[in-house]
C-alpha cells in the first residue's frame, strides 16, 4: 500500500471534509474555505491518497512577504502513523523549493510533540511561543470607535518597527503567524486592518485573515489598552460577531494582565511557531 500526494480537485471535496472530520472533529473549516483554498495553483490544497481513498489533507499558503505558511494538516485517525503527514510535508517542501520562497512556517500546540517533531525532521526550528486570550462580546458591551483611523503604508511600517521587538518578531491573525516586516505592514494596510488614534496615541491591528464571521482578531496593540479594546468591541459589533481573540508572547505579563482586567480569558495552552529559512 502506497500513499500518494497530489493537488486537490473539485471532486475531492467530500473526501477532504470527511478526512478532516475524522482527524479534528472539533476543528472543522475546510468546507467553508474550500473555494479559497483551491483557487491558487501556486498555493495548493494537497490530498494524501491510499488505494483511492483520501486519508489526509494539507494546505500550502503564501503570505504577504512571499513566505510559505503550512496549515490545515489533517490525517484521518484510522490512517495515522502510516506516513501521510510526511508525504504531505514532502509536497510542501517541494513546492517551497519550486517557488523559491524565503521561509516556510507552521504552528502547533506547545505540547504537540508529534506535530513539532514532523516539522523538525524537515529542518524547522522553534521561532517562538505565543499565548492566546479571548473576549466574549455581548450585546450589552459598549464599544467606541473614538477617532481611530486607518494608517497609510508608510505610517504602518513605522508602527511595526516600534512593535517588532516587543511582540518578539511575529504577529498572529487566525492562528496564522506572520513575521513582522515591511511587507506585512503594507499588506495589512491594503486589507484595512491597521488603525491609530491621535487622541490616545494608540495603535491596534484588528481584522481577520479568513472567516470573519467567527470573530475579530487583534494582531497587536500599543498604547491605551482600554481604548484599543473599546475600539475592537465596536468593530465586533459592526461585524456581528461575539468573540475577540489575540495572541501575544508569554513574557508580556503586563499584556496578559491588561487583557484579563478587561474580561479576556487566557487560553490554557500556548502555541509555538516553527520555521525554516530557505
Amino acid at each position: 500500500m502506497t500513499i500518494t500526494v497530489r493537488k486537490a480537485v473539485q471532486s475531492d471535496k467530500a473526501g477532504v471534509i470527511y478526512a478532516e472530520g475524522q482527524s479534528t472533529p472539533n476543528l472543522r473549516y475546510l468546507e467553508r474555505l474550500w473555494d479559497d483554498f483551491t483557487s491558487d495553483d501556486d498555493a495548493p490544497l494537497y490530498v494524501a491518497e491510499l488505494d483511492g481513498r483520501i486519508v489526509g489533507v494539507g494546505k500550502f499558503s503564501i503570505l504577504y512577504d512571499g513566505s510559505a505558511w503550512l496549515e490545515a494538516l489533517r490525517v484521518d485517525k484510522d490512517y495515522q502513523g502510516m506516513g501521510a503527514g510526511k508525504q504531505i510535508y514532502q509536497a510542501y517542501m517541494a513546492q517551497a523549493k519550486r517557488l523559491g520562497v524565503p521561509a516556510v512556517r507552521m504552528y502547533t500546540g506547545l505540547t504537540n510533540a508529534a506535530s513539532a517533531g514532523l516539522a523538525h525532521i524537515h529542518g524547522f526550528y522553534l521561532g517562538g511561543s505565543y499565548r492566546g486570550s479571548d473576549l466574549a462580546v455581548t450585546p450589552e458591551m459598549t464599544g467606541n470607535l473614538y477617532d481611530f483611523r486607518e494608517l497609510n503604508e508608510d505610517e504602518s511600517v513605522a508602527f511595526f518597527d516600534q512593535i517588532k521587538e516587543r511582540w518578539a518578531g511575529y504577529m498572529v491573525l487566525n492562528r496564522t503567524f506572520y513575521r513582522i516586516n515591511d511587507a506585512l505592514a503594507r499588506g495589512l494596510v491594503r486589507d484595512h486592518m491597521v488603525y491609530y488614534s491621535e487622541q490616545f496615541d494608540s495603535y491596534v491591528v484588528a481584522g481577520a485573515r479568513f472567516m470573519p464571521e467567527r470573530g475579530l482578531n487583534i494582531g497587536v496593540y500599543l498604547g491605551d489598552c482600554e481604548k484599543c479594546i473599546d475600539f475592537a468591541v465596536a468593530k465586533a459589533h459592526d461585524w456581528g460577531v461575539n468573540k475577540i481573540s489575540i495572541m501575544f508572547p508569554p513574557f508580556l505579563a503586563e499584556v496578559q494582565k491588561e487583557l484579563e482586567d478587561h474580561g479576556f480569558v487566557t487560553q490554557k495552552r500556548d502555541c509555538i511557531v516553527m520555521e525554516t529559512a530557505r
